[in-house]
């Protein structure tokens, strides 16, 4: 049942507004057969409650960089029409970024940020030590352009040095030139020709948001795409769903110390129009 929205709004009236974002996204990929699956705290809630982690406030997906050029002139569309709550952060500016929120922008967390789901596209590289090198190379050069600087600077390859700020904050190559390269980049190697064949997949930016990072996943571990159920709702998921979250968090079954059972969202409230 739909919960009763008022001013300030609860934890499940969030995650009400969250499940219908990824509903909206989920039928728009069947329409136009994009590939996608859910990940992270969103999967592990899947697995473990059925749907939300209880204290869990977004949702996170996934999908092939080739996938992702594909649904965010869709999801544009989606957003643009008449009468329509929805927002695409990033894809409908000129900002460069290889990710994006698609949020409902009748409700805004901690005063600011609508409501949202989060929208990785993922990157598929050899399972070479020399690919893997070259991939920590750009994604730490992505993290001095977020961050103001890498995080691993030692991993960065020479043959990479000019893509990157220097000490007083300029820019030796444009900003939009290094997207631009990167995000060509992760289309190098399309999903279909990579499967079966010892590839890997790992994320866009690493998590170097949250600075915490991910190690690399063997693809065969996501494809071919496989069904979990979610607040009794069937979404696409990775093929091995519990070697996947293994790989993400270890003893994923156990709950985490209770003090750290909390929502980032410090209040939710209505969009009020002056």
């Amino acid at each position: 049942m739909k919960p009763k929205i008022i001013n300030s709004i609860s934890l499940q009236e969030v995650q009400y507004i969250c499940l219908e974002l990824l509903t909206t996204f989920h039928e728009i990929c069947t329409k136009n057969d994009i590939i996608y699956w859910i990940d992270f705290g969103t999967l592990l809630g899947a697995y473990r409650h059925k749907g939300f982690i209880p204290w869990d406030n977004d949702i996170d997906i996934c999908m092939p960089m080739e996938e992702y050029k594909r649904v965010i002139p869709l999801l544009k569309e989606h957003c643009n029409k008449k009468d329509n709550d929805h927002i695409l952060f990033f894809g409908d500016t000129k900002v460069d970024y290889w990710y994006d929120y698609f949020g409902n922008t009748k409700f805004l967390a901690n005063g600011i940020m609508p409501v949202k789901i989060d929208l990785f596209p993922a990157k598929i590289i050899e399972n070479t030590p020399e690919a893997i090198a070259i991939d920590k190379s750009l994604t730490n050069i992505a993290s001095a352009y977020i961050l103001g600087k890498a995080m691993h600077p030692d991993d960065i390859l020479q043959e990479h040095l000019h893509y990157i700020p220097d000490n007083n904050g300029n820019i030796i190559i444009r900003r939009h030139d290094f997207f631009e390269y990167y995000e060509n980049y992760m289309m190098n190697n399309k999903t279909s020709d990579c499967i079966g064949k010892n590839y890997l997949l790992t994320y866009s930016d690493n998590d170097f948001l949250v600075k915490r990072e991910r190690d690399y996943f063997l693809l065969d571990d996501i494809f071919p795409i496989n069904k979990i159920e979610f607040e009794k709702k069937m979404f696409n998921a990775p093929a091995n769903i519990e070697e996947h979250l293994k790989n993400l968090y270890g003893d994923f079954m156990k709950l985490p110390p209770e003090e750290q059972r909390t929502s980032s969202y410090a209040i939710i409230r209505e969009n009020k129009k002056i």
